[in-house]
């Protein structure tokens, strides 16, 4: 076996700092030196050091330009360091050598999307799912091209194949109830960013993600029942604020006083901190709207002698309401 066959086990156990000595033995010795650049460069990308691996594998094509997999590594050191456009370069460069090379295309794929360009990715994503099918890296990303591509329904069976596999990924759950959101299925979505939300290994950032979207799904449900129930109404008074809210927002006056008019005074207690501050804004501006400046002023009262009150929420200053300005 050949001090380079070493170093390439070492490499595909994890082993980098033996498999980058080895490489160097060999560079030292003047034997094969653009293959063990090439090696060496693929190692130096694993194991995180991407401008060192640039470096290497640039010599490496130097001495020998035909290098698909050095091309390859080069792309996807490139891709880390944010160097988009030279990614995509070296990518395609790699893909003209060798057309089967699913890590580039799946690599070109998300450099295209990164850049926004999801068509295109969408065709390299599908390529390489015809080489490597079920991949779910790939599927990922062709899912979320999908979604930025105006095609949620496609995006939720493509999404749907990576949580039968990993029902866990928060991060695709995360992806699948905007699709399902977008896609107007918002039961399923409403599930879903709850359940991302109570992941108990969904990071901090994809909690908070969910549930700002449950609040502005919780919201959309809540008026589509409010407006489709044929005056039953609907009997979560969270939802009741934020359909009210959205009624606002969408100058729905009557909608909105009719929907916060469903809230006695035990329920708007009972509601949790930021929706009890929304439904006195609410009525606030409502109040205000109607030109009821007294019933504004108490609204807007309530909200500021709330322990939860934010004077920075631009929906609470009332500096903004008419009442204030007379």
């Amino acid at each position: 076996m050949t001090v380079l066959q070493r170093a390439s086990q070492h490499a595909q156990r994890g082993e980098w700092a033996q498999a980058e000595a080895l490489c160097r033995e060999v560079l030292a010795s003047g034997a094969d030196t653009a293959a063990a650049l090439a090696l060496l460069g693929a190692i130096q990308h694993a194991s995180g050091r991407h401008q060192d691996a640039i470096a290497s594998l640039q010599q490496a094509l130097q001495l020998n330009p035909g290098n698909a997999l050095a091309l390859g590594n080069l792309g996807a050191a490139q891709q880390e360091l944010g160097q988009t456009e030279a990614a995509i370069h070296s990518l395609q460069q790699a893909l003209k050598l060798r057309p089967d090379f699913a890590i580039a295309l799946t690599n070109l794929g998300l450099c295209l999307q990164s850049r926004g360009d999801h068509e295109a990715a969408m065709a390299c994503f599908a390529r390489s799912l015809r080489l490597r099918p079920g991949n779910l890296r790939v599927l990922q990303g062709l899912g979320w091209s999908q979604l930025q591509a105006g095609h949620p329904d496609a995006a939720i069976d493509t999404l749907q194949q990576v949580l039968a596999q990993a029902p866990h990924a928060a991060e695709i759950r995360l992806i699948l109830a905007s699709a399902q959101r977008e896609a107007r299925q918002i039961q399923a979505a409403d599930q879903n960013f709850r359940r991302c939300a109570t992941e108990p290994h969904a990071s901090a950032a994809v909690v908070a993600a969910s549930l700002e979207h449950f609040t502005v799904t919780r919201q959309a449900n809540a008026l589509e029942q409010l407006l489709d129930s044929r005056g039953q109404g609907v009997s979560d008074p969270v939802a009741q604020v934020y359909a009210a809210a959205l009624a606002l927002q969408r100058q729905q006056f009557s909608n909105a006083r009719a929907i916060s008019d469903q809230l006695n005074s035990d329920a708007i207690t009972a509601l949790p901190p930021t929706a009890r501050i929304r439904h006195w804004s609410t009525r606030a501006w409502l109040d205000d709207h109607s030109g009821n400046i007294d019933a504004a002023m108490e609204a807007f009262l309530a909200a500021q002698q709330d322990p939860a009150y934010d004077p920075l929420d631009p929906d609470a200053q009332p500096r903004r309401i008419a009442a204030y300005r007379r």
